[in-house]
């Protein structure tokens, strides 16, 4: 195969990339190719999407203001089954994960 026929594997952007696009674009003025050769993304249609849902992105980003790197956190509060001693133990933890649902 030719190196260019090689398909590139997606380039995954994080929330933060996203909102400094959003704002060069907006208060530079800066283009959508400019930003995508700045962002080293090889379509501008990538810049142009992100443009536009800007709204849905920056809802996102107001929502999620402890970072962008927020971790998932389990809902489920559970012991491992070596651990639980006894079936009524077992039943209250079944009755916790319950309040979840």
């Amino acid at each position: 195969m030719n190196e260019k026929q090689v398909c590139k594997k997606r380039k995954c952007m994080s929330l933060k990339v996203k909102i400094e696009i959003i704002k060069k674009h907006t208060e530079q003025k800066i283009t959508t190719s400019k930003l995508a050769k700045e962002y080293k993304v090889n379509a501008t249609s990538t810049i142009s999407t992100i443009l536009s849902s800007k709204a849905k992105i920056l809802e996102h980003y107001e929502k999620n203001l402890a970072g962008p790197e927020k971790k998932l956190v389990s809902k489920f509060n559970y012991k491992r089954p070596v651990e639980q001693e006894s079936d009524a133990e077992i039943e209250e933890q079944q009755d916790a994960n319950k309040q979840f649902f």
